[in-house]
């Protein structure tokens, strides 16, 4: 009898526990169809990120700098491609200037001038350099990749789109990383350095690092060193000037504490803010992530303060190259004798020109925000120092 009573009530705990994992199941079918009629993401059991380390999202590609001097080869105006003696393909940037003579011997005894006044041609050279990025993988790799898509359910984001494949995820990843590469060559390239990410290119840091360029120290006073642009230009009188203020966001918020209202409400003479934007004499500030800085010792930053209508960066392709431009090759494998890899490469080529070196001035030694230590900005330091577009979090060890 007890039997038999044990029997009923397991019979009956079955019946309900089916009934119950029927009911679950159709109401995860349920919340499926919902799901995918709001936007296509399958219902599902998610991975464990407990442990993920955070992403701290894209950072625009587009640099304000680089998008304000950035023409492709065909449009260039500040200079003539040239080869030089020693192979070197070179942008000859030229200008006119005249010599005076020498007055030393003029006592004023006779009726005319009879010294010459002599027009000689000034300008420098700018050698082009060759940019490229290539990304091979075995056959086996490529076939595979070619067959696998991504599907709902996956992680979509950028360069996993829906019904893509691997190999076409990948070949994204790779154009997209390639524009992110020449666009610092832009700004940070110089001809002496190679190395941390960087090949020999003559970008606006090579330009800077000129002679003729005029260097202003910020280090006693901002308003101070600001005072002595403004001579600078005033100076230099050229109604065509197209002047730009760049600095990276760091050194551009010290400027921002530094500048600030007197007793009577009013900004120091010739500075102006309008909501987060700050000017001076007119002339706007843009944020530009490549522009050096040192957060850990000196605190302080640098200012690029460039006539834009005297510069420009010359390139073959823009920041991303033309699909039609990209080579698809194969090549021996070099671990594996009589097998192939294919490789894909992407190239550019260009160089930073200006016309008128004397024209561009360097702020050094502008203090950065005194409020703003390393130490803030331990977890999201890769936003200030990754040279990646999707950099990630730094989350200190316990």
């Amino acid at each position: 009898m007890v039997m038999q009573s044990m029997d009923l009530m397991i019979n009956e705990s079955l019946e309900t526990l089916s009934a119950t994992m029927d009911e679950t199941v159709n109401k995860l079918e349920q919340l499926n169809q919902e799901s995918l009629a709001e936007n296509g993401i399958p219902f599902g059991i998610s991975r464990d990120w407990s442990k993920a380390t955070p992403s701290l999202g894209e950072i625009n590609y587009q640099d304000p700098l680089v998008e304000k001097i950035m023409k492709r080869f065909e449009s260039m105006s500040k200079g003539v491609l040239k080869k030089a003696a020693n192979g070197d393909f070179i942008i000859e940037g030229l200008n006119w200037g005249m010599v005076m003579p020498d007055f030393s011997d003029d006592n004023g005894d006779s009726c005319c001038f009879t010294s010459e006044f002599t027009f000689e041609v000034t300008g420098h050279a700018t050698p082009v350099r060759y940019l490229c990025y290539k990304d091979c993988r075995s056959r086996l790799d490529y076939l595979m990749e070619d067959k696998i898509h991504f599907k709902q359910g996956d992680l979509i984001n950028r360069f996993q789109q829906l019904g893509w494949s691997y190999s076409q995820a990948r070949d994204f990843m790779a154009w997209y990383i390639f524009a992110y590469i020449v666009e610092r060559h832009i700004v940070q390239g110089m001809l002496n350095y190679s190395g941390q990410g960087l090949r020999p290119f003559a970008g606006v840091a090579e330009m800077m690092s000129s002679p003729a360029v005029t260097p202003i120290d910020a280090g006693g006073s901002v308003i101070g060193a600001f005072r002595q642009v403004d001579c600078f230009i005033s100076v230099l009188d050229d109604d065509s000037a197209n002047y730009a203020i760049f600095g990276h966001k760091l050194t551009i918020n010290g400027i921002k504490a530094a500048i600030q209202k007197d007793r009577d409400g009013n900004y120091p003479e010739g500075w102006s803010k309008d909501g987060n934007s700050i000017s001076f004499r007119g002339i706007p500030f843009y944020a530009s992530r490549w522009i050096p800085y040192d957060l850990e010792k000196t605190m302080t930053g640098e200012l690029y303060i460039i006539d834009l209508n005297k510069v420009e960066a010359v390139t073959q392709y823009d920041l991303f190259v033309p699909q039609s431009s990209v080579y698809n090759r194969r090549e021996e494998d070099p671990n594996v004798a009589g097998c192939e890899v294919l490789c894909t490469k992407y190239e550019n080529f260009g160089a930073v020109v200006t016309n008128s070196p004397i024209s561009h001035i360097l702020v050094a030694n502008v203090p950065l925000d005194a409020t703003c230590p390393a130490t803030v900005f331990t977890r999201i330091q890769n936003l200030l120092t990754s040279h990646s577009p999707y950099p990630m979090a730094t989350i200190p060890t316990t």
